[in-house]
């Protein structure tokens, strides 16, 4: 490659770089999410305050449930339950809510409870964060008619937890 081909490729990336430079750049500066703290401050000892957990509140069985899945551990022995409580009803509005504690999230599986192919029986499955409040915004509806399973398997770390599924 000879001297002039090489000097029009630098200074070809030069404009580049400086175009696109110039194209990202604002004139007013965005404002910092949190204050830096100047070299002559010494940082904080401390601890910042940390958002509290949601509390843990078992509702029981509240008017329109259709499905409820416990879990604890008893005595170090981890316990589950189910219970279908009612039949969902085609094209009806329904939530799937629940709580769990000590861990990140529990996963849950809402089946028709009758059929032979699980993967036939699937409604819809899904993740609920743990420490939150029992209200995720999980709203579905299908065209089925029947009674429903639901199953929730908690992070290895949760100690308790619920779900339900109700109508709305």
């Amino acid at each position: 490659m000879d001297w002039t081909h090489r000097t029009t490729v630098a200074v070809a990336t030069i404009a580049l770089t400086l175009s696109a430079a110039a194209c990202t750049s604002t004139t007013t500066p965005e404002p910092s999410p949190t204050p830096t703290a100047s070299a002559s401050q010494a940082p904080s000892t401390s601890p910042s305050p940390t958002p509290s957990a949601a509390p843990y509140e078992d509702p029981g069985e509240p008017a329109g449930s259709l499905a409820r899945a416990d879990f604890a551990v008893v005595d170090g022995i981890p316990t589950t339950s189910t219970t279908a409580l009612g039949g969902m009803v085609s094209g009806q509005a329904f939530v799937i809510e629940g709580q769990c504690v000590g861990g990140e999230s529990m996963g849950f599986r809402l089946d028709r409870a009758e059929g032979s192919d699980p993967e036939e029986r699937l409604l819809v499955e899904g993740t609920l964060d743990c420490d939150v409040a029992a209200d995720q915004d999980l709203a579905y509806a299908f065209p089925y008619d029947g009674p429903v399973q639901l199953t929730i398997a908690p992070d290895e770390d949760v100690t308790q937890a619920w779900a339900i599924v109700r109508a709305t």
